[in-house]
C-alpha cells in the first residue's frame, strides 16, 4: 500500500467527486479570476488579523503574519517595475515602421 501526502489526498477526494467533463476543462480567464481572489483574499485576511492583534495586545508587533513596512516597499518596487515596462511596451508599439 502507498502512503501519499495529505495535499495529494485532498486533491484526490476532491477530484473524485467532480463531474468527469470538468477535469482537465478549467477556463484561463476562470482560473487567473480565482488566482487574483485568492492573493487579494490573503492579503485581506492577513491584514484584519494583524489590525486585531495590533488593537488587542500591547506587543503586538511580535506577533504580526506580515511586515506591513516591507510588504509596502515591495508593492511600490512591483508597481514601478510594471510601469516601466509598460512604457517599454507601449514604445515598442508606437515606433513608426
Amino acid at each position: 500500500m502507498t502512503i501519499l501526502p495529505i495535499h495529494l489526498v485532498a486533491v484526490a477526494s476532491v477530484c473524485e467527486t467532480l463531474p468527469t467533463e470538468w477535469i482537465g476543462k478549467v477556463s484561463p480567464m476562470r482560473f487567473l479570476s480565482g488566482l487574483v481572489f485568492g492573493i487579494l483574499l490573503t492579503i485581506t485576511l492577513a491584514y484584519a488579523h494583524d489590525s486585531s492583534v495590533m488593537a488587542t495586545t500591547p506587543d503586538g508587533a511580535q506577533q504580526q503574519l506580515v511586515n506591513w513596512e516591507v510588504f509596502g516597499r515591495t508593492v511600490v518596487v512591483a508597481r514601478d517595475w510594471l510601469q516601466d515596462q509598460l512604457g517599454r511596451l507601449n514604445a515598442q508599439f508606437r515606433k513608426p515602421n
